[in-house]
């Protein structure tokens, strides 16, 4: 046991000695930086479309391991809409309204420049907190049509500037996809329909968010 973990520290040292580790925040503007697009109808006659995405934001935690590879993971609210409209009636089937805490794990490859791009990929966690059903002048909590925890991936990049040495510039475009749908197979009791939200699994995309990173 003791051999092992001295190999261990052992393959660990190149590691630490390339290791940079950096905070930051980052947001997405209020309008229109990011769009959620609907992947699949939740009935034959009812369609499902995305929305724009108001709110999206929150931390990062960095740690460069080499040269050019990177470890970010972050924590941020969401705010995503699903409108529902249905073709053979003469009602609207509402929206939806979502808000989730997002964990994205990412790898990153990056230069080396103080004017540098990167690229990242990796896999988020999406914890639902809120579902609202917004039904004519009125909202209904529909959380229990929803999944609670949903699987998430992710591909994207930008561009870093080092302002000075130890705060960085960060602007980023990211595209996801979530593998987990987003919901399950219920009766809507306001739509009195049966919709299958487990045929719905959105496509994300931020055009563009804005961060800063302090490099210790």
């Amino acid at each position: 046991m003791k051999c092992l973990l001295i190999s261990i520290l052992f393959l660990l040292i190149p590691f630490c000695l390339f290791a940079q580790f950096s905070v930051g925040v980052k947001a997405s503007p209020i309008l229109f930086g990011s769009w959620t697009f609907s992947t699949g109808d939740i009935e034959n006659d009812t369609i499902a479309t995305g929305g724009w995405a108001p709110i999206n934001f929150g931390a990062f935690f960095n740690y460069s391991f080499k040269e050019h590879f990177a470890i970010q993971a972050e924590i941020k609210p969401m705010v995503e809409s699903i409108s529902c409209d249905i073709t053979d009636k003469d009602i609207d089937g509402g929206w939806f309204d979502f808000t989730f805490i997002e964990i994205p794990l990412l790898f990153q490859y990056k230069g080396q420049s103080r004017f540098r791009w990167f690229a990242e990929a990796g896999f988020s966690l999406k914890f639902l907190v809120l579902a609202d059903h917004h039904f004519g002048q009125d909202k209904y909590d529909a959380k229990e049509y929803f999944n609670n925890v949903i699987f998430k991936s992710n591909i994207g990049g930008g561009i870093m500037f080092d302002i000075t040495k130890n705060f960085t510039l960060i602007a980023d475009t990211r595209l996801g996809y979530d593998i987990t749908p987003i919901g399950k197979k219920s009766i809507i009791e306001k739509v009195e329909k049966e919709w299958s939200f487990d045929n719905i699994r959105p496509l994300h995309l931020t055009v563009i968010s804005i961060g800063i990173a302090y490099k210790f």
